[in-house]
């Protein structure tokens, strides 16, 4: 499961809403029950285990360069190529997914390019689940670099 933050929130006609959020940390359920109308629950925290050592940063280091380049190469040809209405949207996806940057922290970073991917839903959640964001950065980046990605489109 996943923390997230209300980030835009628009009423429709019908008396329901349409949330936009951010995921911000991921948790594992432990325990739930319904409360005043709300279901609530028990949860544990999950974090990435950080890199041993120093040589272990710097590899990671060279492979966020390395997914960044390549996810940034994806971004930029998919948005070259945006031709129809649909692709129109999809580029403002793409452009409100931001640049990407080598300094940034890995893990938030491995979760933004699992985003970007086109895969079956199982496939992303694997990633997800995963608590070592090297090993999600080495699969993404065999994705990226396997052409599997080479027609895809940000879901």
């Amino acid at each position: 499961a996943c923390e997230v933050a209300i980030i835009g929130c628009e009423p429709l006609p019908d008396g329901r809403f349409y949330l936009e959020v951010e995921g911000c940390r991921r948790c594992r359920i432990i325990k739930t029950w319904e409360q005043d109308g709300y279901r609530v629950g028990h949860v544990a925290w999950i974090q990435d285990s950080p890199p041993e050592n120093l040589v272990s940063k710097k590899e990671l280091q060279q492979l966020i360069k390395s997914t960044a380049d390549l996810a940034q190469t994806w971004i930029s040809h998919a948005q070259k190529t945006s031709q129809t209405d649909r692709d129109i949207r999809l580029s403002e996806i793409l452009n409100s997914a931001g640049g990407t940057s080598e300094t940034c922290e890995p893990e938030p970073f491995s979760f933004w390019v699992a985003n970007l991917l086109h895969m079956e839903a199982a496939e992303r959640l694997d990633l997800l689940r995963l608590t070592d964001t090297h090993e999600r950065l080495v699969r993404e980046l065999l994705f990226l670099q396997s052409g599997a990605s080479k027609g895809c489109y940000v879901q």
